[in-house]
């Protein structure tokens, strides 16, 4: 998904109630907060994610759990420059919040 200069992009933080875990680290990802031009975001299957925790990157299942993306899907996300930004930065956010670089 491309998005114009100047559309409105919305975060929104939400509980997600299957409680899955990274499956790198093995912390608990109970809240996801999406980021979409789309009012209140909330994660569906296929959705990637970040994990607050390591910085993995990571797909949300049919089931609302998560598992590490696939090389394929890590290529999707590069192919896009605007989706290669930020997931680089949210990796890096996550680690630098967690105080690890």
């Amino acid at each position: 998904m491309r998005f114009k200069k100047r559309k409105t992009i919305h975060l929104y933080t939400s509980r997600v109630k299957s409680k899955p875990h990274c499956p790198q680290c093995n912390k608990l990802l109970d809240a996801a907060t999406g980021i979409s031009p789309h009012a209140y975001p909330t994660p569906d299957p296929g959705s990637f994610s970040v994990c607050a925790e390591c910085g993995a990157f990571l797909v949300y299942t049919d089931d609302l759990q998560l598992r590490l993306a696939t090389a394929g899907e890590l290529r999707q996300i590069e192919s896009d420059p605007q989706w290669a930004e930020l997931f680089k930065f949210a990796a890096q956010a996550s680690l630098t919040w967690r105080g690890r670089k």
